[in-house]
């Protein structure tokens, strides 16, 4: 970089002959991460999960399954869709769920450039289970402690759509396919509360809606609503 002559300081003085200057800009750091911290996967024509890197040329990665069972608890304890460390990733191996698979992706890495890669989750899944997956990824080459917390991906394999409103007169839920767009008729729903207990059980009519009625939302303490429930999802 070069400073003209005559360029001024802030007291009017002026740089008398030119003046070069040696300048190195580094590298980005390195970046891995996912685009939102839920994702919703389609069961039918999914491209795969979308992984976000700048200078990353191989991310390793580690799909985990929360059981339906589990899934209350991590909720009421604020866990879901928080972004997981080396502890709580084994946590879940050996209190709530299980490791479905560990392995490593390569990356068409650009200097300095963000680069998108399709993680293909379904093509590792052997086969969809109820609850809820977790995936983490870190750079290879680079080396994190336990307590650090790794990208992560929750995410759901599923066609079912649920939207849920909450009012007077209860909740109503509304079940759609992410494929069609059209109503769920015959969907077996399940509403959990904070305690785990079973509060009630709906099934969507031909429009795909289902209710509860409004004294099942007003629940305190550990009767509180926490989770709403479907087959092939959650």
């Amino acid at each position: 970089m070069t400073v003209l002559a005559g360029m001024p300081a802030s007291d009017d003085r002026r740089l008398g002959e030119d003046l070069v200057i040696d300048v190195t800009v580094p590298d980005r750091d390195p970046l891995i991460g996912f685009r939102t911290s839920a994702y919703v996967l389609p069961s039918v024509g999914s491209n795969g999960v979308p992984l976000t890197t700048v200078n990353v040329e191989e991310a390793r990665l580690t799909l985990l399954r929360i059981n339906d069972r589990n899934l209350v608890q991590q909720v009421r304890d604020g866990y879901m869709l928080r972004l997981f460390t080396s502890y709580e990733q084994n946590q879940v191996v050996w209190d709530l769920g299980e490791e479905v698979w560990t392995g490593s992706v390569d990356i068409a890495s650009v200097p300095n450039r963000r680069v998108v890669t399709s993680v293909p989750v379904q093509e590792i899944i052997p086969e969809i289970e109820p609850g809820v997956y977790v995936l983490t990824a870190e750079a290879s080459a680079l080396s994190l402690a336990y307590w650090e917390e790794r990208a992560t991906q929750w995410l759901i394999v599923s066609d079912i759509g649920l939207t849920t409103y909450a009012g007077a007169d209860g909740l109503t839920v509304a079940a759609r396919s992410l494929d069609s767009a059209r109503p769920i008729a015959g969907l077996a729903l399940t509403l959990y509360a904070r305690n785990n207990e079973a509060l009630g059980s709906a099934v969507t009519a031909d429009d795909g809606i289902a209710r509860f009625a409004p004294g099942l939302m007003r629940g305190e303490a550990g009767l509180a609503p926490t989770l709403l429930t479907a087959p092939g999802t959650d």
